[in-house]
């Protein structure tokens, strides 16, 4: 029984740690794609952080109860939490120089099937899906000139 407790909070620490790896792999994946930020639109972090500080409580709560419970709670909670905080949330918006991003889903310009400015937004597809990022229009001229020597066959016909 001892054993296989260990083995299984040794399996959990390796999952929490290997989840961080990826997190941090992951985002700056995201962020070379993307570039050098224009305009970003993140939904907020608030009950990210309440997380965190309920993740925080319990540590300290199994430190008062157990030292090596309390050992064991960290070692589990701070990897996850790390890679928790660092994950994009599944409507976060970048645009900038080089790519875009739509929740998790980053693409460089050149890798977008077909796009087009409208409104305050830029419309891609990625597959058979529409997505959008938020870009105000003051955004749009530069946008469209990077758009079009990037990737000029791909520009949507379709109009709002």
């Amino acid at each position: 029984m001892q054993f296989a407790m260990q083995a299984l909070l040794l399996l959990s620490l390796v999952e929490s740690s290997l989840a961080l790896v990826c997190a941090l792999f992951l985002r700056a994946r995201r962020e070379a794609l993307v570039g050098e930020l224009l305009h970003a639109h993140t939904a907020p972090r608030l009950w990210r952080a309440l997380g965190l500080l309920l993740g925080l409580a319990v540590i300290l709560l199994a430190l008062a109860v157990d030292p090596r419970l309390g050992t064991f709670a960290a070692l589990l909670l701070i990897p996850a939490g790390g890679a928790w905080w660092l994950a994009p949330a599944t409507h976060d918006q970048r645009c900038g120089l080089r790519g875009v991003q739509y929740g998790w889903r980053a693409r460089s310009l050149a890798e977008l099937d077909a796009w087009r400015l409208t409104g305050e937004h830029l419309r891609f597809r990625l597959g058979p899906t529409w997505l959008a990022v938020a870009v105000p229009r003051p955004l749009h001229d530069s946008l469209r000139t990077r758009l079009e020597a990037t990737c000029p066959d791909a520009e949507s016909s379709f109009r709002d």
